[in-house]
């Protein structure tokens, strides 16, 4: 039996989507990490990234303004997406 091709393509996002989630979450744990040892956004951010793929180090470098306002608890820039809303607690 053939899979249905829209059937195939959701579950292939959907697989891409927990990747990415994953992705996002060992990210936000590694600067956290750092923020919690003393370190600055700009020594924390090389090794946090580094590890990454070539795809996920271009998803996340193009956010990293945010990533920053989260890591130093500022508002985000006006061009914000909400990434700077997982470093709440920490």
């Amino acid at each position: 039996m053939e899979k249905d091709p829209a059937r195939y393509r959701a579950e292939e996002h959907h697989e891409m989507v927990i990747a990415s989630g994953r992705v996002y979450i060992a990210l936000r744990q590694r600067l956290a990490a750092a923020r919690r040892a003393g370190e600055s956004f700009d020594q924390a951010w090389g090794p946090a990234v580094r590890d990454l793929g070539p795809s996920d180090q271009r998803a996340v470098a193009s956010t990293r303004a945010d990533w920053q306002a989260g890591y130093n608890r500022t508002p985000p820039p006006p061009t914000s997406h909400p990434v700077s809303a997982l470093f709440g607690g920490d």
